[in-house]
């Protein structure tokens, strides 16, 4: 079920908007792109007993039926662009998509998951010791280490329990020496040149937020 977004000659289900209208000018967004439904018209008539209401005229608001037949011939590529376009549209604050190389680029949704080992986090930089870089406001970055696990951090990079987990490719960060408390983490990239706590140490539980990846590329 879809609802009709404008008028014109052909009428388009909004489950994906066209190119005529707007794009989208922030660095986070994706451009429209057309859309893969097709023109939904007036006599079009659904298989199976549904169908387009006759007697309703297709003005901006009206909801309608999309046939499904009309679906079979979309590549699964251009279904999975479809649900990106429309997520990056949608402005959502529960979900969050990344462009940095150090973890997979694409959209991740807030979640609630427990800050274990492995949990994808959105990590606030404001309290980050920033090296000197240009920091996004959040990082993705995925939890390594928790309460118990001693931590080192200096020029090499960053150790944990003696052994070297993730060695550093720049010249900037921190030292850091000590065994991570209940309220601490560890986080890291999956790239080797994400900029973690191998630069910046240890961070706060306060503030992270758990998210799941929802489309990823």
């Amino acid at each position: 079920m879809k609802k009709i977004r404008r008028a014109g000659s052909a009428r388009i289900a909004c489950g994906v908007s066209t190119a005529r209208e707007s794009l989208a000018h922030e660095p986070t967004e994706a451009n429209e792109e057309d859309s893969p439904f097709g023109a939904v018209g007036s006599d079009r008539r659904c298989r199976h007993g549904d169908h387009l209401p006759a007697k309703r005229p297709l003005d901006p608001g009206t909801i309608v039926l999309v046939p499904s037949a009309h679906l079979d011939h979309i590549p699964p590529a251009l279904a999975v662009l479809a649900l990106v376009v429309a997520c990056l549209a949608v402005h959502h604050p529960l979900v969050y998509s990344n462009w940095t190389k150090s973890m997979p680029e694409g959209l991740y949704l807030r979640a609630r998951e427990p800050l274990t080992p492995g949990t994808l986090v959105l990590v606030p930089s404001a309290n980050l010791d920033h090296c000197g870089l240009e920091v996004p406001p959040l990082l993705l970055k995925k939890i390594a280490y928790t309460a118990g696990t001693r931590i080192i951090v200096n020029k090499t990079g960053l150790f944990a329990d003696g052994k070297l987990v993730a060695p550093r490719v720049a010249p900037i960060g921190i030292n850091y020496s000590g065994i991570l408390t209940a309220n601490q983490v560890v986080v890291l990239g999956e790239s080797p040149r994400s900029f973690d706590s191998r630069y910046f140490g240890p961070v706060s539980t306060a503030g992270l937020r758990p998210v799941i990846p929802l489309v990823t590329w």
